[in-house]
């Protein structure tokens, strides 16, 4: 199980050289997009927003254990996150 979330998020990740390097890309992220968090809490009520960085985190340490349910879970949050965003934004 683990294997298949990795293979999943490693692309989506590929783009960083290292984990110091996308923790201040996402840091940079929120100085450009300062009503994200706003927004999102807004539109899902007290739901934290999640980011690959946390799902990564979550695959390392076996979070999600065998089951795919909760990975499947968090990945569907990053998208949700993204579109609800995306259509205040416009």
């Amino acid at each position: 199980m683990t294997e298949e979330c990795e293979a999943t998020t490693n692309p989506l990740l590929i783009h960083s050289c290292s984990r110091a390097s996308l923790k201040m890309r996402l840091a940079s992220l929120g100085a450009a997009f300062p009503d994200y968090e706003e927004v999102i809490y807004g539109a899902s009520g007290a739901n934290m927003p999640m980011d690959l960085m946390t799902v990564r985190e979550h695959i390392e340490s076996r979070k999600y254990g065998n089951e795919c349910a909760g990975f499947c879970r968090d990945m569907r949050k990053i998208w949700r996150c993204c579109k609800i965003y995306n259509q205040v934004s416009e």
